[in-house]
Parts: structure tokens; C-alpha cells; sequence
């Protein structure tokens, strides 16, 4: 039979677990969630909360976009980029839909292809590609990163997104 001091034990180690846990499940990007530039590209145009929305739901044909959303255009005179960014409730939800995108792309899409999962910076990062990019996707803390560059651009602009998170 436990006793009233073996319950309070149980109860202060589970609240200090919970305390510990906390800032990663919360966590919030500091700053703003698109880098003003991405190697050489430059941000040319962001949108943000429901043309946004739209944007990412159009792209998938149902509404999946969360409440929070920013879709930041990059270019430069030798091509371009677009990262998408999606705050979800909790770090392991941001992570929970990186795995359900991945899973889906490996197993066979119409659109993306040749998918793998490669280290950038010790970061593991998905990567694919269609539409005549080459596609990026990872998740950090609650966002969730999607980066869709020119293929010519692909490995320096990944490396500035990645350097990004410091």
C-alpha cells in the first residue's frame, strides 16, 4: 500500500518532468520566421495569416494549413526559392506531420520523387524533388519548413536555411 509520502514523491516527480518538458513542447521561433535571405536569394515578398492559408490549402486541394502561416518568395537574377513556414500547437505535432509528409512522399507521389533523407549542418532534413525544384522539408521546434528552390540553388540555399537555426 503506498503511503501518503510515496504518492507526494510520485506527484513532485512528475510535475518537475512536466516543468522540464514544457518549453520544448511550447517552443516558439524567436524572430521572424523568414530569414530576410537565403544564400544569395533575397526576400522578395511574404505573405502571411489567410492568403496564405489559402495558398497552402489551394496546393494540396482541402484545407490542411494551420492558423499560422508565412510563405516568403526569394529570388535573385539567377532564380528563386519559396519557403513555406506553419506553426503548429506543439513541437511534437510539427513533428508528427514532417513524419506523415514523409512517409507519404517515400511511398510514392504523382508529384514528388526520389526521395531521401540527407544530413544538412547535423541537421536531418527530407528531401525530394518535382515540379522542377528540388523540395526540402523539416520541422524545428513548432514550425515546419518546406523549401522549394531552383535546382541550380538547392545546396546553398539549404545550407543558409539550416545555418539560420544557429
Amino acid at each position: 500500500m503506498m503511503t501518503r509520502l510515496d504518492a507526494s514523491v510520485r506527484w513532485l516527480l512528475l510535475l518537475v518532468a512536466a516543468a522540464a518538458l514544457l518549453p520544448f513542447l511550447l517552443y516558439t521561433p524567436h524572430g521572424p520566421l523568414l530569414p530576410k535571405e537565403l544564400g544569395r536569394l533575397v526576400l522578395q515578398e511574404e505573405l502571411s495569416g489567410e492568403a496564405a492559408r489559402r495558398v497552402v490549402d489551394r496546393m494540396h486541394g482541402k484545407a490542411v494549413a494551420q492558423e499560422e502561416n508565412v510563405i516568403g518568395y526569394y529570388g535573385d537574377s539567377a532564380g528563386g526559392a519559396t519557403l513555406y513556414v506553419t506553426l503548429y500547437e506543439t513541437a511534437g505535432e510539427a513533428s508528427r506531420v514532417e513524419g506523415l509528409m514523409a512517409d507519404r512522399i517515400a511511398r510514392g507521389n504523382p508529384v514528388f520523387g526520389h526521395f531521401r533523407i540527407i544530413e544538412v549542418r547535423g541537421r536531418r532534413v527530407a528531401i525530394c524533388y518535382g515540379m522542377g525544384q528540388t523540395h526540402f522539408f523539416l520541422s524545428r521546434g513548432r514550425a515546419l519548413y518546406w523549401l522549394a528552390v531552383d535546382n541550380e540553388m538547392a545546396h546553398e540555399t539549404i545550407q543558409a536555411l539550416v545555418r539560420g537555426f544557429g
